[in-house]
């Protein structure tokens, strides 16, 4: 356990919680882990749909999933979007409901 090391999950990482502000390296931040919350998404890859799980893409964004993705990590990680989109825009901000609890 590293309990003072936190990575920007991408593809291949499950997300542990949402920063809420600016984090420096070397330093303290608190993150959501359940709740409304506000991700950065692309969605240009695979489109988001409301109430579909989306999971990890590059740099910390969500994309939307295809329902038998590979890293769809909803047993451990939920995100679910609150607005559809296909906009290829990355970091747009879509509201989405999280739980990370089970970490």
């Amino acid at each position: 356990v590293r309990p003072w090391n936190v990575i920007v999950c991408t593809a291949t990482t499950v997300p542990i919680g949402v920063a809420l502000g600016t984090v420096t390296s070397g330093n303290y931040t608190i993150i959501q882990v359940g709740g409304l919350a506000t991700l950065s998404a692309i969605g240009d890859t695979t489109a988001l749909v409301v109430n579909q799980p989306a999971v990890p893409a590059a740099a910390g964004q969500i994309a939307g999933s295809a329902a038998a993705a590979a890293n769809l990590y909803d047993a451990v990680s939920l995100m679910l979007p609150q607005f559809a989109t296909a906009a290829a825009a990355p970091g747009l901000l879509i509201p989405c409901f999280v739980n990370f609890m089970r970490q």
